[in-house]
């Protein structure tokens, strides 16, 4: 199971790699990850949102586990 996890975090992490250089050395209309948070931190909501998932991933990948 911890496999198929980390499997899955390293395509998500391949996929967002994948869009993000379709966005900067391609044609297509697609955003780049710098333009997508500026507009994803235009509302307070996102804001909020987006710490939490930083102390999520903090609390859970980041501590001593003590």
């Amino acid at each position: 199971m911890r496999t198929i996890t980390i499997l899955g975090y390293v395509v998500c992490g391949l996929a967002l790699l994948a869009i993000e250089l379709l966005a900067r050395f391609t044609r297509v209309p697609v955003p780049t990850l710098a333009a997508l948070f500026r507009w994803m931190l235009r509302r307070r909501s996102a804001q909020i949102g987006i710490i939490m998932a930083w102390w999520w991933i903090g609390w859970h990948f980041l501590g001593d586990g003590a």
